[in-house]
C-alpha cells in the first residue's frame, strides 16, 4: 500500500474533510463542487434572500462560506479558497422582485480564488459585445489554477477591468486543484470526486492514511459502483 497523503498538511486536510462529513453532514453533497448561493442587494447595500416562490427576507445567516459541497469542494474551502462573485444588475423587476433591489449576486463555486469577495472575471464576447463570466473550463485542467498574469496573457483585451484584482490573486477550478491538494492522480480523483458515491468520514480518513480508493467502493455483480 503506497502512502497517499505524503505530508502532514495533506493528512490534516483529509481529517478536516472527514470531520465535516461526520459532524456537519448537512453541508456535504457529493453532487456539486459547492452549492452556488444567490443573494439580492438593495440600494442601501443590504442583502436579501428568497426567490420567485418565496418572499425576499433579510439575511439572518450569511451562507457564502457555509454551503454544501463535495469532497473536492471542501478540500478547497478548508484550504482557504473562496467562491468568486458574479453580479447581475436588475433592470426588469417583473412581478416579484421589489423595486428597492439593485442587483443579484451569486457566490460561484466553480471558479474559486485565494482571496475573499473577489468578482468572477468577465470576458467580452467580440461577436456580440456582451460579457460572459469566466467558467471552470477556462482554467487549465492540469494544474487547476490560473494567476492574474496567466489570465491576461491568454485573454488579453477581452478581459473586463483586471485592475480590480491584486497581483497575488489565484483563480482555481475545484476538481483539478483539489486533486493537487489531496495528492491524487487523475484516476483516483475521478473516483473520489465522483457524484455517484457517498463517502463517510472514516472513508476519507482511510484514504488519507493510504487506503486504495477502489477498496472503499462497493460494486455490483456487473462491476458498477453501488
Amino acid at each position: 500500500m503506497s502512502e497517499r497523503a505524503v505530508t502532514v498538511e495533506q493528512k490534516r486536510l483529509y481529517n478536516e474533510i472527514a470531520d465535516t462529513l461526520d459532524f456537519k453532514d448537512s453541508l456535504y453533497d457529493q453532487t456539486h463542487w459547492g452549492q452556488n448561493i444567490n443573494y439580492w442587494v438593495d440600494f442601501d447595500g443590504d442583502k436579501w434572500e428568497g426567490s420567485k416562490y418565496e418572499p425576499l427576507k433579510p439575511i439572518v445567516e450569511h451562507k457564502s462560506c457555509n454551503t454544501t459541497a463535495c469532497v473536492a469542494g471542501w478540500a478547497c474551502l478548508l484550504s482557504n479558497y473562496h467562491p468568486t462573485i458574479m453580479t447581475r444588475e436588475i433592470e426588469d423587476h417583473g412581478e416579484w422582485i421589489p423595486e428597492n433591489i439593485k442587483e443579484k449576486i451569486t457566490y460561484n463555486y466553480e471558479v474559486m480564488c485565494n482571496l475573499k469577495d473577489m468578482p468572477t472575471p468577465r470576458m467580452v464576447q467580440s461577436y456580440s459585445g456582451t460579457f460572459r463570466y469566466m467558467q471552470m473550463d477556462d482554467i487549465d485542467d492540469d494544474t487547476g489554477k490560473m494567476s492574474k498574469q496567466n489570465l491576461m496573457e491568454i485573454w488579453g483585451d477581452e478581459l473586463d477591468d483586471m485592475s480590480q484584482y491584486p497581483e497575488d490573486i489565484k483563480f482555481v477550478r475545484p476538481d483539478s486543484f483539489a486533486r493537487e491538494l489531496l495528492n491524487l492522480d487523475e484516476y483516483d480523483s475521478e473516483h473520489l470526486f465522483s457524484g455517484d458515491v457517498v463517502w463517510t468520514g472514516d472513508n476519507i480518513r482511510a484514504v488519507g492514511k493510504g487506503a486504495g480508493i477502489h477498496d472503499l467502493i462497493d460494486y455490483d455483480s456487473e462491476g458498477y459502483e453501488v
